[in-house]
């Protein structure tokens, strides 16, 4: 990965290495511990440091490349739908608002990604796909979620009995899983983690010549041949090597936050129950 200039990617990946053994649950892959609840990131970190990584995406980096930034605009024009609506009533709530209070802050532009995660995230996106060329974000993130989060106050006009929201400043961030887990999709099954030599990583043009190589003997000789040290990974090997060594653990990734001033400061009225 570093002699490709994937950085970002190198970076994760011996994080992973360097790790004490873990693999992360389905349930913990999708944010929920054991009981449903949402996971605690903050209480994750100060416990199990290796297991969140939030010091190496970057969020500037993230939107060098295109599909990321066209999600983040949909984002910042989509977040206040009904169920992100709803979902702001719901962190208000948490964090003590009631209705009818007429001031009361939610969040700070101080706080982290993993802070703002159980507290002031209202909406997301997913973001990659399988057809995103193979460089250093398809490397370190692959397929992930963009995640914003609002601070602001609320306010409460006795005249129209109605609460509402007013954003100071919106956070973007990305959270990921970097783990190993065999999915189901034709990735996992066909391709796997792509194939690998020392120096690089097969184009998604030489890795179609390659693949269809492997159905016969003949294709596999001109595979040895054309690719000469070249090598088809999967995720069961990482589980494998992870398994033998003691080390090799899972973790959670969180980006930077990119704050964005609103464009417009129309409130945001809060859903009653």
């Amino acid at each position: 990965m570093d002699k490709m200039g994937w950085t970002v990617s190198a970076k994760l990946m011996r994080h992973w290495f360097d790790s004490p053994a873990w693999s992360m649950s389905d349930h913990e892959r999708e944010g929920k511990d054991a009981n449903g609840n949402s996971l605690d990131y903050v209480s994750l970190k100060r416990d199990f440091p290796h297991r969140v990584v939030d010091d190496v995406v970057k969020m500037d980096w993230l939107l060098g490349y295109e599909h990321v930034a066209s999600a983040l605009s949909r984002l910042a024009l989509e977040w206040s739908s009904p169920n992100g609506k709803i979902q702001l009533r719901k962190r208000l709530k948490s964090a003590g608002w009631q209705p009818e209070m007429n001031f009361f802050q939610l969040g700070s532009p101080n706080m982290s990604a993993i802070e703002l995660d159980n507290s002031c995230q209202v909406n997301r996106r997913p973001v990659g796909s399988t057809t995103n060329t193979f460089n250093d974000y398809f490397g370190a993130i692959f397929m992930a979620t963009l995640k914003i989060a609002v601070i602001g106050h609320t306010s409460y006009n006795s005249t129209t009995k109605k609460n509402k929201f007013h954003v100071s400043k919106a956070g973007f961030y990305l959270r990921d899983t970097y783990d190993f887990n065999v999915g189901s999709g034709l990735v996992d099954k066909f391709l796997g983690l792509g194939v690998w030599s020392k120096d690089r990583l097969l184009t998604k043009g030489e890795t179609i010549y390659y693949l269809d190589g492997n159905l016969n003997g003949i294709g596999k000789m001109r595979n040895r041949a054309m690719f000469p040290g070249f090598v088809q990974v999967w995720n069961e090997n990482f589980k494998e090597w992870s398994k033998k060594h003691g080390r090799g653990g899972d973790f959670f990734v969180f980006s930077d936050v990119k704050w964005e001033t609103p464009s417009s400061l129309i409130p945001i009225e809060i859903p009653l129950e």
